[in-house]
């Protein structure tokens, strides 16, 4: 199973999102992280359609940075533990096997001087 991790610095331009859908068609991962997307999750979750994938779990951006979506395919069962503005909690069943496991997907604090908040 392939997944796809990816700190886009800004979702809402053209050219990310076209590198973006063009990786995916290439890997056709089941799972898909795009970290400071700097958009709000609304606008995000359309990407899901370019993607070709179903679920979406998104945090909006706070002013010009951050911002979480997480994508998923139909043959996952994802249930979101929690989000805030630095990482997406999830379950994950994968229905073909029946296997689940945990992952927590993270965008890690950008200023050195406030990474032990995290």
């Amino acid at each position: 199973m392939s997944h796809l991790f990816w700190n886009c610095r800004g979702a809402g331009n053209r050219r990310t999102v076209r590198e973006v859908g063009a990786f995916v068609k290439a890997h056709s991962p089941r799972l898909v992280f795009l970290a400071e997307t700097r958009q709000t999750s609304t606008k995000i979750e359309r990407l899901k359609w370019k993607l070709g994938l179903k679920g979406f779990c998104g945090v909006d951006c706070e002013g010009r940075g951050g911002g979480l979506a997480l994508f998923w395919d139909e043959s996952l069962q994802v249930t979101v533990l929690e989000s805030s503005k630095r990482f997406i909690d999830v379950s994950i069943i994968d229905q073909g096997s029946g296997k689940s496991w945990r992952s927590t997907f993270v965008y890690g604090e950008p200023r050195v001087e406030h990474r032990h908040r995290m």
